[in-house]
């Protein structure tokens, strides 16, 4: 049994998965989130700073040589030697983003490759809104993801939108997506591999039912083969304070999701958002926050609902400090999205 965390910060808004004990193997973090092989693709980023930059990271814990390549033959390293260390690398947007346009399947990916296990990430640079994700290997990857989003902000700029992207990786994979109440919006889409299939829906106006249905909290993508699946929000709105910004994150399979959850406020002033989303019917999850104990009910499988954390601003650094951890247990498995409220800075 494994512990893993998955987290981002960004200036006013994250997106993380914290589980206790989730099944993902024998081994540690790092033989989880470390490996040889690796695919990843970006999303638009639109704000008003423009379109910023996207970069990848490379952790090198031994020398070795990298390889990564783009999805239409280019290459961004090829058989580079890099000795061990940390390597931030610029990435070429054009080769690799997605775009606006529901059901494309195209090679606007990148595929990084090497002689030894190192770890990976992806960042999406823009004044206010960036973000980023962890990079999972082909050897963490799964057949069936349930996917954690955010609800858009209306934008005329395209920040309205949500994305689901899924990677073909080493076989051909055929895939269906569905909504929380397991209505298909896509079904057996046939991707060849090295392809990517890209799935999205706008928020066109500011109403409250027409951004409350772009949040994709809650759908499932399920596969025939390994794939590597992607969610993202041009901007999502925001949490309690602040503008809306940029979500992206590469989404672990749902059979890596735990029973036992422990979250805590990542924000300095303004409270954090945390989702649960169920995987099976009746499920029933308890909450300890300090000396109080709450259930939280959810009756049918991918019901979604929230709860906030309080932040703290006298703690630095917040992370590591808040006086009120919260513990979410139950007896079924189930996934956790928490979002900032306001970064520290």
């Amino acid at each position: 049994m494994t512990y893993y965390f998955i987290s981002r910060r960004i200036s006013g808004l994250c997106l993380a998965i914290f589980a206790l004990f989730a099944a993902v193997g024998a081994s540690a973090q790092t033989d989880a989130t470390h490996g040889k092989e690796f695919y990843l693709t970006f999303f638009p980023n639109p704000t008003i700073h423009g379109e910023g930059s996207v970069k990848i990271r490379y952790v090198v814990p031994e020398d070795c040589r990298i390889t990564a390549q783009y999805g239409d033959g280019n290459y961004l390293d090829n058989n580079k030697w890099y000795a061990a260390g940390v390597y931030t690398v610029d990435v070429t947007r054009s080769y690799c983003e997605q775009n606006f346009a529901s059901g494309t399947i195209s090679n606007r990916m990148l595929k990084v490759t090497a002689t030894k296990d190192i770890g990976l990430f992806a960042i999406n640079v823009i004044t206010a809104s960036s973000d980023g994700t962890t990079v999972l290997p082909t050897t963490a990857l799964g057949k069936d993801y349930t996917v954690i989003s955010h609800q858009p902000i209306y934008d005329a700029q395209g920040a309205g939108y949500s994305y689901i992207s899924v990677i073909a990786t080493g076989n051909p994979a055929t895939v269906t997506i569905r909504k929380p109440d397991d209505t298909p919006v896509v079904s057996d889409v046939h991707i060849a591999a090295g392809q990517t299939y890209l799935y999205c829906v706008r928020a066109h106006s500011s109403a409250e039912a027409d951004r409350t249905a772009t949040d994709l909290t809650g759908y499932t993508v399920s596969a025939n083969e390994n794939v590597a699946v992607f969610s993202a929000v041009g901007c999502g709105e925001e949490v309690v304070h602040g503008a809306c910004d940029h979500n992206y994150e590469q989404l672990w399979p749902t059979y890596t999701a735990g029973k036992h959850y422990l979250v805590w406020s990542m924000s300095g002033t303004y409270d954090d958002l945390v989702k649960v989303i169920a995987l099976s019917d009746n499920t029933v999850i308890t909450k300890k926050e300090g000396g109080t104990t709450s259930t939280i009910s959810l009756a049918k499988t991918h019901d979604v609902k929230n709860f906030f954390v309080k932040a703290d601003s006298t703690i630095t650094p917040y992370a590591n400090g808040s006086p009120l951890p919260v513990w979410l247990s139950s007896d079924k498995p189930f996934v956790v999205e928490h979002l900032m409220g306001w970064a520290p800075t």
